[in-house]
């Protein structure tokens, strides 16, 4: 059974819809991983500043690191489904009624994500900070 030409190009908005929805979701766990991150270092800010203390510091640095890998992921992920939604595009439009999501994954995914400027300036800035706040408990830690 042939499909109508409208048919097909209703599907394939349908298709790329849904993809974008998967990209706008991956996009917001991003940008919910830097809140988080951010929220947690405030905190520990706050309290090291006022005990002087450089486990403090390396408290957040660790936690900069576990979640700079989750936001690398998720930006893997973001990368792998901007490909797709690119290839589906690409695809001929008697080919819109195949509606699979399903991305192939390349071994540079983790590495672009790695090194795109929203990893690392972020998370250059955060930590250099956790460096300077251990720096500032262990001079303090020193002192004492």
């Amino acid at each position: 059974m042939d499909l109508k030409e409208e048919s097909l190009v209703t599907m394939r908005v349908a298709h790329l819809g849904m993809i974008q929805g998967v990209i706008t979701r991956m996009s917001g766990f991003s940008a919910s991983v830097k809140t988080f991150l951010v929220t947690i270092l405030a905190g520990l800010a706050a309290i090291s500043l006022q005990a002087n203390s450089m486990q403090l510091g390396v408290i957040g640095m660790i936690a900069a690191v576990f979640f700079l890998f989750i936001d690398t992921y998720y930006m893997a992920l973001e990368i792998q489904f901007r490909t797709f939604y690119d290839e589906v595009i690409a695809r001929p439009l008697s080919d819109a009624d195949n509606m699979k999501i399903a991305p192939s994954a390349s071994s540079d995914d983790f590495k672009k994500a790695l090194t795109s400027k929203s990893i690392l300036l972020f998370y250059g800035a955060v930590l250099i900070a956790c460096a300077l706040f251990i720096v500032y408990g262990g001079m303090h830690e020193l002192a004492v």
